[in-house]
């Protein structure tokens, strides 16, 4: 079946679906949202669930942050909820990495 769309997004994982729904809601168009299995299957090689703020981009840390808050709204924007557990985690560094730890945060 041929399908037309002003943004064809690839992949219906957590990246496709909040891109997707962000579009939807912003009406950018037509969104189609094509899945090798179905939408929300699973996770890739590159995505285990876990959504961390300490990288090196300042612009990727700010969105990441951005999909924190987003997650903790699923609930109240679309009446149903979502496991979400908070959590931190603990870096063990030589004292020599200390510095390159301070440079990145």
């Amino acid at each position: 079946m041929r399908q037309n769309a002003d943004i064809l997004i690839i992949g219906g994982g957590v990246t496709g679906l909040l891109t997707t729904l962000h579009l939807q809601e912003s009406r950018a168009g037509k969104v189609i949202l094509p899945e090798r299995h179905y939408v929300g299957s699973g996770q890739s090689q590159r995505a285990a669930g876990v959504v961390r703020t300490l990288v090196r981009d300042v612009t990727v840390a700010a969105t990441l942050t951005d999909s924190i808050q987003f997650f903790k709204t699923v609930q109240d924007r679309f009446d149903d909820p979502i496991a979400l557990h908070p959590a931190g985690y603990l870096l063990l560094l030589e004292p020599e990495q200390m510095a390159v730890l301070q440079e990145n945060q």
